[in-house]
């Protein structure tokens, strides 16, 4: 009885996660392209330690296909700490900082 509860529990957060992510890439096929191609400017950037030029195209495929690649979080959190390190300018970094900490709470999720 329990392995059936829990195959069953499985199967259900399974499916779960996997409704959390309906367009890998986007809705259309134009926001696939194009969210392709953020995502191969964040990479080439973020190798670069470019933080501040790799930051816009990282916040677009987090707003627009965060399913796109698995790296999209795991790399958040070097650059956004670098960021972090960098800026003078304290009401920025207070939202670096909450960027910092979403990417935190919402890594497990996707």
């Amino acid at each position: 009885m329990k392995k059936t509860f829990l195959i069953f529990t499985l199967m259900l957060v399974v499916s779960w996660v996997s409704a959390q992510c309906a367009f890998k890439f986007g809705a259309n096929e134009e926001d696939s392209i194009l969210c392709v191609g953020k995502v191969n400017e964040f990479k080439m950037y973020y190798q670069q330690k470019n933080y501040p030029d790799a930051y816009s195209p990282w916040q677009y495929v987090v707003n627009n296909c965060p399913c796109s690649w698995s790296g999209v979080f795991a790399y958040a959190q070097p650059m956004l700490e670098g960021l972090i390190k960098e800026e003078k300018d304290s009401v920025r970094r207070e939202r670096l900082i909450d960027s910092l900490l979403w990417v935190y709470d919402n890594y497990h999720v996707y």
